[in-house]
């Protein structure tokens, strides 16, 4: 009724109002600013473009520039992209200027709903907050290396064996890869973090937590979340209920808790946070540990099982290297220790992995005016995003078949010890130092293990008959590694070399660490 009074003049005037009122809060653009970008669509055109394909939106425009940062107007805001690893070192030399902070704060309120009280004390220091966001990334770094890492590393083979033997005892069968790798990498890794009283034995609380994450852009968006975004926010509350019920029933005084886990609730608890906002911060944690190691895993899985020959290298590459097998027993043993060390095409083809499925964007804000590299103006107030798909692809750092996948992209050139050093910031998979991701180690080790197991068990044949691309969920925004969004049903068969031998892990040797590249 009140849409039918509005005449099509009073409405085209209106529509122009709201137009030049956006344009004039916009200002104009700065000639020394990164290039702008026209959209095909005037003023909201970016916009789509990153709503309908999120991060690939960014490589796909990115041929109107040779530029290596451009500038998108996103109506009453500008983003600068940085599409080249020469600008990613620039970036980084400009970390208190151009920082992640903002996101942090962010995402704890927007992610986990922390808010009010809760969330000042965990906003940087540079917007009034007290900084609790940082000293809890401080806090957990150390506990990710050494013995925090070993045993954590320990906890998540004691669980991820059975939960193997289980996958392969009734084989041959037909089952779906990425659910299958959602299932075993929630229960081995939150059971490495939370240990015995560990929340996600529950089947809900599970279940909850991914329909929760898979939902993240509704939640973010933070329009009446517990009415336009009803499911998911319950599916949230959920998880909360149950981090903070582990808390209560001395989760974290048991033995089997994780250093990290303890660091975290420790430094929240001496800042005077409450139980329930730890309990929502943890819920976040979550999303972190689990968001991009199951995709990685199913990932790492396609491209060597889809190439028969890197198939066969990586096998008998394992089996000289990184299998013992017990004299008295016949128990065959994959050493985790010996696949660090020893496994060099291995390690190397996981990481391929990271860089050809990456579809992170590591973001930050700009606090003040700053001039990046001596040549481009970024304006106060502004975001800045590192576009992953553009900078793993190079061709300056990987060749002129850097979109193509290649298992022996980080070998290491023995004569030559710096070679992959300027590859270093064209890598963005574990995000952009000073802010990479503390738990690269972990992760690695859980995804080789999985893989390793599973190469020298068993084949897998997809339903189809050949490897096929499976469309991707670009809406799994917490996810830097874009999962599918299909199912990818494939078949597993025992190998007849091996069938009827124990296998188990064991992890050897002194290095707690892959030596992994990070941008």
């Amino acid at each position: 009724m009140i849409a039918s009074a509005i005449s099509p003049t009073a409405a085209a005037v209106v529509a122009l109002v709201i137009f030049f009122i956006v344009l004039v809060a916009r200002g104009q653009p700065d000639r020394r600013e990164p290039p702008h970008l026209t959209p095909r669509v005037p003023l909201v055109g970016h916009a789509l473009g990153i709503l309908c394909y999120g991060v690939p939106y960014y490589a796909k425009i990115a041929h109107q520039t040779s530029a290596p940062i451009f500038t998108l107007d996103l109506l009453v805001n500008r983003l600068y992209v940085v599409n080249s690893a020469r600008m990613v070192a620039a970036v980084q030399k400009s970390h208190k200027i151009i920082a992640f902070d903002p996101f942090l704060t962010a995402a704890a309120n927007r992610m986990a709903g922390i808010n009010g009280p809760g969330l000042r004390l965990l906003q940087e220091t540079q917007a009034g907050g007290k900084g609790v966001n940082q000293e809890v990334l401080h806090a957990m770094i150390p506990t990710m290396l050494g013995s925090g890492l070993d045993q954590m590393n320990r906890t998540m083979l004691r669980k991820l064996g059975p939960l193997l033997d289980d996958m392969i005892k009734d084989a041959p069968k037909t089952l779906d890869l990425h659910q299958w790798c959602q299932r075993t990498i929630t229960t081995a890794s939150s059971e490495a973090i939370w240990g015995s009283k560990n929340p996600f034995r529950s089947e809900k609380v599970r279940e909850d937590f991914w329909y929760f994450e898979s939902h993240l852009s509704i939640l973010l968006a933070k329009i009446f979340p517990s009415v336009l975004a009803r499911k998911a926010y319950l599916a949230r509350e959920t998880v909360v209920k149950a981090m903070l019920e582990f808390a209560k029933s001395g989760g974290y005084d048991d033995e089997a808790c994780s250093e990290l886990a303890i660091a975290r609730r420790n430094t929240q608890v001496k800042a005077g946070a409450s139980d329930h906002d730890i309990a929502r911060l943890e819920t976040a944690l979550n999303i972190g540990v689990l968001s991009n190691t199951v995709p990685s895993t199913f990932w790492t899985l396609f491209d060597i099982y889809s190439r028969p020959q890197l198939l066969q290298q990586v096998r008998s590459e394992i089996e000289e290297n990184a299998v013992v097998v017990d004299p008295m027993t016949n128990v065959h043993s994959i050493d985790l220790g010996a696949i660090r060390g020893s496994c060099p095409i291995f390690v190397s083809a996981f990481q391929e992995s990271l860089r050809v499925h990456s579809n992170g964007a590591p973001t930050r804000m700009v606090y003040e005016d700053v001039v990046l590299d001596g040549s481009y103006l970024l304006k106060a107030g502004s975001v800045l995003q590192m576009s992953a798909p553009s900078i793993n692809s190079e061709q300056r750092h990987w060749g002129q078949q850097a979109a193509d996948y290649n298992p022996l992209h980080f070998q290491k050139d023995a004569a030559d010890v710096s070679a992959n050093k300027p590859r270093a910031s064209s890598f963005m998979s574990f995000g952009a130092s000073p802010n990479i991701c503390p738990g690269r180690h972990f992760a690695a080790a859980e995804i080789l293990s999985v893989a390793a197991m599973l190469l020298m068990r068993v084949d897998m044949i997809p339903v189809k008959g050949y490897w096929w691309t499976p469309r991707l969920n670009a809406w799994a925004i917490a996810a830097s590694m874009t999962p599918p969004i299909e199912e990818y049903p494939v078949k597993i068969v025992p190998r007849k070399e091996v069938q009827g031998i124990e296998w188990d892990f064991v992890v050897s040797g002194k290095k707690d660490r892959f030596e992994l590249i990070t941008g």
